[in-house]
């Protein structure tokens, strides 16, 4: 029965957990959540601008630095948004795959697989992304750009952006055959809003439930009480036909003494 119980929760979770991620991400689109963070050829120096607002902003230069505590400006600029680093092209390893068409819904593990053999450094000392270049559909293939990120290279600015309450750490990885690699750093962290989303919209759901349920409970009582108002008003209906033709009888059966009446006296003799 408990386990039951807690199967039946933890899939409703599950279902709700896909609406409550759309919304989180539609409402940090349209509130402007996402920045955007530049570093130098040198690595030396971060440069944060916000990508979207209402507020245009100046960009602000920080060095880079693992410091346990982020300047305020830098905490207060990436609080619970995401970040998009951009880096130096030549920090970028650049790989290209020859897929067939039907390989597009396993990209992610055939990419993953074939890491060792594209990457000169073993996949722990790795970042790495993909993105389709180009789909050739008579011949059914499909050009694959890789991105292949040392951590080495990224390691000081991410501990420097890592301190701050961003939400996620996004690479930017710029490509030869097209503007940007999305890479992941798996650098993310667990959002109170859509925690609030998924509470909401259970709320609703529970609301909804009881509010159906309750509908079925009441129709047969609504159905019963219709049916005595309908049984009254065919008694009235019934009571009031009898009271109109019990009014109209007397009428009929005194009009010849009215006749009489209205003729002038009798004569007895």
């Amino acid at each position: 029965m408990v386990s039951s119980f807690t199967a039946a929760i933890r899939g409703l979770n599950d279902w709700i957990a896909g609406p409550a991620s759309l919304l989180d991400e539609i409402i940090r689109i349209k509130s402007g959540s996402r920045i955007i963070a530049t570093v130098s050829d040198d690595g030396s120096v971060i440069e944060i601008q916000p990508a979207s607002g209402r507020k245009p902003s100046a960009p602000l230069s920080l060095p880079v630095s693992q410091s346990e505590e982020p300047p305020a400006a830098l905490r207060s600029v990436a609080n619970g948004k995401t970040i998009h680093l951009g880096i130096p092209a030549s920090w970028v390893i650049a790989r290209r795959l020859e897929l067939p068409m039907e390989a597009a819904s396993h990209l992610d593990g055939i990419v993953a697989s074939r890491m060792g053999a594209l990457s000169p450094l073993t996949i722990s000392d790795i970042y790495f992304g993909h993105r389709v270049l180009e789909i050739d559909r008579e011949a059914r293939q499909m050009i694959v750009a890789v991105a292949i990120v040392p951590r080495a290279r990224v390691a000081a600015a991410l501990a420097c952006l890592a301190v701050t309450d961003a939400r996620q750490i996004l690479i930017s990885a710029p490509f030869p055959e097209c503007d940007e690699v999305i890479v992941s750093t798996y650098r993310q962290q667990r959002s109170g809003t859509r925690g609030r989303i998924k509470f909401v919209l259970a709320g609703i759901l529970g609301v909804s439930l009881v509010a159906a349920i309750t509908a079925l409970a009441a129709q047969p009582l609504i159905k019963k009480s219709y049916a005595e108002r309908r049984a009254a008003v065919e008694v009235r209906a019934e009571r009031a036909r009898r009271a109109i033709a019990l009014a109209e009888v007397p009428e009929a059966e005194t009009a010849p003494e009215q006749a009489a009446l209205g003729s002038g006296p009798i004569d007895l003799t």
